[in-house]
């Protein structure tokens, strides 16, 4: 048997369905001394849902308790006709035990899923879908859940079964908890912007898109100055783009030249200033970005971060630079984040308003005022990157 089972797999595929079994001999010399043989009969092609319909009676093997009841119901039964001959009965009838294998796998999971969230069983459905929602979205399990208790208070026992109207509450809620967004204002000369974060979260081309939004569109006088001379490639990057936009670059490798090149910029309305890309885990590395940043004396600094970085990540990357004393979140890559919960959970837990949202590699598109409604469509699913 064991023989036949691995020649299905190796001829069909580990998914390949097992529809029939028989065990029989081989006809010997005068019948005797036969071979035990085993015939199996399967596919790789079944589709259990597509079968002809069977009924099975609503009373049988009903799950008891009312949530399992409502989940039975819901459920979408398959339905064949058993009246065959025996070899396609045999075969649908095993179609029929896989699916319903699959139906109690399913129940098991929906129960435990409840289970989990015990202190929201008495929410509607609706409310208890949204709530799924925003776990899947990556919104850590608190604040999830302090969101929907929010709404559940707010709105009416004959209202909390109307999806729309909880989805603009909890699109109202989520803007709420995202605070205003901060963007760079240009209100004094030689503004001095600085961008600091870990490596490969995107910082220069970020500040390439600002110089270019605030030269071209806005019409500001921009200089920019980096410290990431540990890259080549960024330093030439910028230079690049600075050449493009046609502002002046000032490239700086101690606290000396940082002085010398902030005076020769200082007829500038706004100074860019990139940093380089430091492990929060290299104190060495941290000390010197310190030194920099108390001669640039910034009057703004945007903490930059990935959003395709776990939130256990980005929250020790915020406490290691929070000695820097950041003013502002900034956070990149948003065109390759499968979910945007990151956003709003750190948002709150941090307290730091957002300045802007990127979402690709093109200069000076692909970027965004952190607004709040934004991120609330994209955890709603309202509305897609595109770039």
């Amino acid at each position: 048997m064991q023989q036949a089972f691995d020649a299905v797999k190796k001829d069909l595929g580990a998914d390949a369905v097992i529809l029939h079994t028989k065990t029989k001999k081989r006809n010997g010399i005068l019948g005797l001394w036969g071979k035990e043989m085993v015939e199996i009969t399967a596919s790789k092609d079944v589709n259990i849902m597509q079968n002809p319909e069977v009924k099975i009676p609503e009373e049988q093997a009903r799950p008891e308790g009312n949530f399992l009841a409502d989940l039975y119901k819901k459920s979408d039964q398959p339905k064949v006709d058993l009246h065959s001959n025996s070899h396609d009965a045999g075969a649908l009838g095993s179609r029929i035990l896989q699916y319903e294998l699959k139906e109690i796998k399913d129940l098991v999971s929906n129960v435990l899923k409840r289970s989990q969230y015990s202190d929201l069983s008495n929410l509607s459905d609706e409310l208890l879908d949204f709530h799924l929602l925003l776990i899947q979205q990556h919104v850590s399990e608190d604040l999830a859940k302090e969101i929907i208790h929010r709404i559940n208070n707010e709105l009416r026992n004959e209202e909390l079964n109307n999806r729309d109207l909880i989805r603009e509450v909890l699109k109202k809620t989520v803007c709420n908890m995202l605070k205003r967004s901060d963007p760079i204002v240009v209100n004094k000369p030689g503004k001095r912007v600085a961008f600091i974060g870990p490596t490969g979260v995107g910082k220069t081309t970020t500040i390439a898109k600002l110089a270019a939004n605030f030269a071209l569109q806005q019409g500001k006088k921009v200089g920019l100055i980096t410290i990431d001379t540990y890259r080549i490639a960024a330093v030439e990057q910028l230079r690049i783009y600075a050449d493009i936009i046609n502002i002046p670059l000032e490239v700086v490798l101690t606290v000396y030249e940082m002085k010398k090149a902030l005076e020769k910029l200082k007829h500038c309305d706004l100074i860019l200033i990139d940093t380089a890309g430091r492990s929060q885990n290299n104190k060495m590395q941290m000390s010197e970005l310190k030194a920099f940043l108390d001669v640039i004396d910034p009057d703004e600094t945007h903490l930059v971060l990935s959003t395709i970085t776990n939130y256990q990540n980005v929250m020790d990357t915020i406490e290691k630079f929070n000695d820097l004393h950041f003013d502002k979140l900034l956070f990149t890559k948003l065109d390759e984040a499968v979910n945007f919960g990151l956003i709003l959970s750190i948002i709150t837990k941090v307290s730091k308003s957002m300045s802007y949202l990127t979402m690709g590699q093109n200069v000076p598109d692909d970027i965004e005022i952190g607004d709040s409604r934004y991120v609330a469509e994209l955890l709603l699913g309202e509305r897609h990157i595109s770039c």
